[in-house]
């Protein structure tokens, strides 16, 4: 499909405010009314650090449903927000990460939370997820058919953990479960559900030596896994994604060897954390591939992974179809423009069997969102 301009100039909505940059964005298919849902931040004011979050809905043909709905317009940064979808509920979950005193200071940040209707409206919130002790970033949410369950890094005390609350549909937070309290580094999250279990990927280790792990979650906040590790060699693992297909999770992440450029690359899991692959060398061309996400096909049984890829000058996305057994095939091409196209976030639609791509457009400031839907309903040559 065509490219969606979700963004816009969203500062008309706000009082007294101009429009400035994207920083972040993430997109949740509602199976219900059949339409997208994209959350971005966007800042505002003189403060540099002064974010807000907004919601934009997008037909399942593309269009745009109204204009862009406030999620958190406070004088605080709200920033990095992501939408977990309930659909037997057809209620959505918006967290992110407030900085109460705008200074990017690391002892008062904390994960807020909004429930909206599947159409938006403001349900519940905002509220407190989490506030441990420190700072909370990076936050990712899944749903289990009861509740959600938020995982986010925290920092405290030099050191760094992976902390997670789960949240009642009525916006309630619930029992707390940490997936990693150690003494050493951890930090962004990704996190899904199935087979019974959530799966919680992050990196860990030292900078310049991070691995990617992964620990599965019961819905009552128990842990069905001890921390194990996915990635087998390399010795820069980043921006770590999971996403679950037929029962299975798909790890894809970014590889920065100190040799060599950024790489993609992927594993397969079962619910039980036991491996079906080895690593999968989604993208490893020359340049410098960086930060996929994935969906799943429930129609072709198969992940998309899309990331940002040099090209002509340009930054621009592309995709990887990685089937059950591991099979990956060739890379498909998804935007083509002088600007640069980065942070993309993906959702899928099983009714038309299409993805919709949100992702962070611009070369300079103010970077905009944009969206880009994508068919799965053909079969690209193996890899």
């Amino acid at each position: 499909g065509p490219v969606i301009e979700v963004s816009g100039d969203t500062g008309a909505i706000i009082a007294s405010v101009r429009s400035g940059p994207v920083r972040m964005t993430d997109v949740a298919y509602n199976s219900t009314d059949a339409e997208w849902l994209v959350v971005w931040d966007e800042q505002f004011g003189a403060n540099v650090d002064d974010y807000d979050v907004f919601l934009q809905r997008i037909s399942a043909d593309g269009a745009l449903i109204g204009g862009a709905l406030t999620i958190s317009a406070s004088i605080q940064m709200d920033a990095e927000p992501t939408i977990s979808y309930a659909a037997n509920v057809n209620r959505c979950l918006v967290v992110w990460r407030q900085d109460p005193g705008v200074t990017t200071g690391v002892n008062d940040q904390l994960i807020l939370g909004r429930v909206l209707s599947g159409s938006g409206a403001s349900l519940v919130g905002p509220f407190v997820v989490d506030n441990p002790q420190g700072q909370q970033f990076a936050p990712s949410a899944a749903f289990d058919g009861t509740r959600w369950y938020v995982v986010a890094s925290d920092v405290h005390s030099g050191n760094w953990d992976i902390v997670g609350r789960f949240v009642s549909t009525d916006g309630v937070p619930g029992t707390i479960a940490d997936p990693d309290t150690a003494a050493d580094h951890a930090e962004r999250p990704s996190v899904d559900f199935a087979g019974g279990v959530y799966c919680v990927a992050w990196e860990k280790g030292p900078d310049g030596a991070h691995a990617i792990v992964a620990r599965t979650v019961n819905p009552d906040g128990t842990f069905a896994s001890a921390i194990t590790t996915v990635t087998v060699t390399g010795s820069e693992n980043r921006q770590v994604d999971v996403s679950a297909g037929d029962g299975l999770f798909l790890f894809t992440w970014q590889r920065h060897d100190a040799a060599g450029p950024k790489d993609i690359y992927a594993r397969i899991a079962t619910s039980a954390l036991a491996f079906q692959t080895g690593e999968i060398p989604a993208n490893t061309t020359p340049g410098n591939e960086r930060t996929p996400r994935a969906a799943f096909s429930t129609l072709n049984h198969q992940w998309f992974v899309v990331y940002s890829e040099p090209k002509s000058g340009n930054l621009e996305l592309y995709g990887t179809r990685i089937a059950t057994n591991g099979t990956f095939f060739s890379h498909e091409r998804l935007t083509t423009n002088s600007g640069a196209d980065r942070r993309a976030e993906i959702a899928y639609n099983p009714a038309k069997n299409e993805m919709l791509v949100a992702h962070v457009f611009g070369a300079t400031p103010p970077f905009r969102v944009r969206a880009v839907r994508w068919s799965m309903d053909y079969t690209a040559p193996v890899a």
